[in-house]
């Protein structure tokens, strides 16, 4: 959930920014953001990598994840 509160504020942030901006980050593996990714529970994961690229008036979000 903190993760997902962080991403919302960097967008709030920058959508008047005319210049992208690009963020990479990772996040633990953790039941709520697995779900909160639609990522099965049973799936024998350890990280969960993000890249977010912030534009004026839009966002791209890619998550990666797997076994460490």
């Amino acid at each position: 959930m903190k993760a997902l509160l962080v991403l919302i504020t960097i967008f709030n942030c920058l959508v008047t920014d005319a210049v992208p901006r690009t963020y990479v980050g990772s996040t633990p593996a953790h039941d709520v953001i697995r779900k909160f990714l639609g990522i099965s529970l049973t799936d024998s994961i350890d990280f969960i990598r993000w890249k977010l690229e912030v534009r004026q008036r839009s966002f791209k979000l890619q998550c990666e994840y797997g076994e460490g």
